[in-house]
Order: structure tokens, then C-alpha cells, then sequence
């Protein structure tokens, strides 16, 4: 069986639903879960909390796909 445990808090989950992302996050402090098989550690779960973050430069001299240009709307 698939056993999932917080390093936070402590809280134990059981099941193969821990095997999807959406299941990894502790409901309790919302850590990602510690996912065990056979008592082995098999994967660090996801947590919204700390996923990598993403920054995503947005340059203001690239004009935007979907703004329309002055004279092009619906006529």
C-alpha cells in the first residue's frame, strides 16, 4: 500500500491515490507529502507551497497578439 507523510506535521494518508500530484499535498499544512511504498521512500509530493516558482519577464515594447489595432475592431 501507498503511504503518504507529512515531514511537517505528521499526518498519515494511505492509498493509490497518492500517486497523482492532486494527492501529494498534506491537508493539514499543505507540505508536500512524503510518498512510501514497501516502507522505501519512493517520491517527495507536490505542494503548491513549493513548487518552483516561475518569473516571467513581461516586456512592454512587445505589443500583445490579442490587443487590436487602432482601425481593425468589428465594423
Amino acid at each position: 500500500m501507498i503511504e503518504g507523510k507529512c515531514s511537517k506535521c505528521g499526518t498519515l494518508r494511505y492509498g493509490w491515490a497518492l500517486l497523482n500530484p492532486r494527492y501529494q499535498t498534506c491537508p493539514t499544512c499543505g507540505s508536500g507529502l512524503d510518498i512510501y511504498k514497501d516502507g522505501r521512500l519512493v517520491i517527495k509530493g507536490f505542494s503548491p507551497f513549493t513548487a518552483e516558482r516561475i518569473d516571467v519577464e513581461e516586456h512592454i515594447d512587445t505589443p500583445s497578439p490579442y490587443i487590436e489595432k487602432e482601425g481593425e475592431g468589428n465594423q
